[in-house]
């Protein structure tokens, strides 16, 4: 499928900045379509074997009027000779009307009581040149007096186009429209140069309401209907978008886009369209403290097993019989293990952990709790599992990299040695491999019949808990060290 960039680049002469500059306008769009009640268009001239069209970068439909255009127009190429206004808009670098929206008999274009809302060219202008144009074309005919809500819109409507023309729209410092931006049908405010109201669309209107302002908005300052008084200075000084929020209590928040209008370098008044976000405000404090609750569980849960841990280890220097001293320190290892995973999620949050960093606590614990000169690795990086899953392979690795330690190399067999973890993983299945050079299994050894209770353990976490697979066996026939290969699905069940 094809993008902006790649249009831009394989059939105009747009060099990068310019090509930034009509991202950044279509990124910013919405409101333009919405106040001019009309499709737009933007479009500029193609190079190339397409010489002679205009190729189309992007199209918008409005929210506030039907479309005239069901087709989508993107990426298509589109005669000059067809393109009249165009055409016109980029050889005068200045606004170009269609005929008819003067056969109200007026002497000049632009919006009049009786105004059919006709087609329009503007030049895009970036550094003094004309780099695409802006073709409005709307579906509305109107014969009828336009109300103040249908003005308002316009008249803030031509100011843009105006300052598009003047290459100051978009503003470079601005930023994409997030999902949660203000649209024009959320609510518009329009204040004239003295930074005074002028004109509130009912939407806005209600906002102020739920805001606790019930008298008349026309002609209050910004600060007046309870922005912050650092906006209007702002807006002086700076000329720039801003983006704020308006609170009453945690109830009611107003999301608030800013934008000046310019004429000549100077600031002509201002648009601000507001949208209320309370509700989204309120899921986020809920999610947040939801995020909080959780880290605070999982650190309550590692710091309970690490004190469970402590008290096993006390236990095991007590005990005299070696048995029970191994069988504790076992059952300490075991608990650490599931003790590492908790201490992960409550430093990360969520309810996912990267297996790799589990295994790679793990691998790091091994080496304080054998004491012995082998060397612990881990190759390939593991995904993402939920806390469950992970949890029990942690278990189950923890298992296979201590017997690895313990049985591959026993006292008075070798000096030095490693144990290597290897985590590969497709979108259904991971695998674990545990590899050491040790010694081997002893002859006759086989993992199913085995009734000690570390490979139990791990019997019982493979097959019930995860559905998965285990071997056991030599590296090769003739050299010693063993492999470990453990295939879990990655899948839920359930959802199959």
């Amino acid at each position: 499928m094809a993008v902006i960039t790649d249009i831009i680049r394989r059939h105009t002469d747009l060099n990068q900045q310019e090509s930034d500059h009509i991202r950044r306008l279509i990124a910013l769009w919405g409101p333009l379509a919405d106040l001019s009640f009309a499709d737009l268009l933007l479009v500029a001239p193609a190079v190339g074997v397409h010489l002679g069209h205009l190729v189309c970068l992007g199209q918008i439909r409005p929210t506030t009027a039907p479309t005239l255009h069901v087709d989508d127009f993107f990426g298509r190429f589109l005669p000059c000779e067809e393109q009249t206004l165009a055409m016109a808009a980029l050889e005068s670098g200045q606004i170009e009307y269609s005929p008819r929206a003067l056969d109200d008999g007026s002497d000049t274009p632009g919006i009049t009581d009786a105004d059919d809302v006709g087609p329009m060219a503007i030049p895009v202008v970036f550094d003094r040149r004309v780099v695409a144009v802006l073709v409005r074309q709307s579906a509305v005919s109107t014969q009828r007096t336009l109300g103040d809500l249908e003005m308002a819109y316009l008249g803030v409507f031509e100011r843009l186009a105006e300052m598009i023309v003047d290459g100051v729209f978009p503003f470079r410092s601005d930023v994409e429209e997030g999902e949660e931006a203000p649209r024009v049908g959320d609510g518009v405010l329009v204040l004239d140069s003295r930074l005074k109201a002028s004109y509130a669309s009912p939407n806005a209107v209600s906002a102020f309401h739920r805001l606790g302002f019930h008298g008349s908005i026309l002609g209050k300052t910004l600060t007046e209907l309870g922005f912050k008084s650092e906006v209007s200075r702002s807006l002086q000084v700076l000329k720039v978008p801003i983006v704020d929020e308006i609170e009453r209590g945690r109830s009611v928040t107003i999301l608030a886009r800013i934008l000046p209008l310019l004429a000549g370098g100077e600031l002509g008044g201002v648009l601000v369209l507001l949208r209320d976000v309370s509700e989204m405000r309120r899921r986020e404090r809920l999610l947040l403290s939801k995020d909080a609750t959780i880290r605070e569980i999982h650190h309550r849960v590692k710091n309970n097993l690490q004190t469970v841990s402590s008290l096993l280890r006390i236990q095991a220097r007590r005990v005299v019989a070696e048995e029970a001293k191994t069988a504790l320190r076992d059952a300490e290892r075991r608990i650490a293990a599931t003790a590492a995973v908790h201490d992960l999620l409550a430093r990360d949050g969520g309810d996912d952990v990267e297996f790799d960093v589990v295994v790679g606590e793990i691998l790091k614990k091994a080496k304080d709790v054998t004491g012995s000169p082998v060397r612990f690795h881990m190759v390939g990086k593991g995904p993402i599992l939920p806390t469950a899953k992970a949890s029990s392979l942690a278990l189950v690795v923890n298992e296979l990299v201590l017997n690895a330690a313990e049985h591959g190399f026993p006292p008075g067999t070798k000096t030095e040695g490693s144990v290597t973890v290897e985590l590969t993983h497709s979108a259904t299945e991971l695998n674990v491999r545990v590899d050491d050079d040790g010694v081997g299994l002893p002859q006759g050894f086989d993992s199913e019949t085995s009734a000690g209770l570390g490979l139990t353990i791990i019997k019982t976490l493979v097959t019930q808990d995860l559905g998965g697979e285990l071997t056991i066996r030599r590296a090769t026939e003739s050299a010693a060290g063993t492999v470990a290969q453990l295939t879990v699905g990655l899948q839920d069940p359930s959802s199959g």
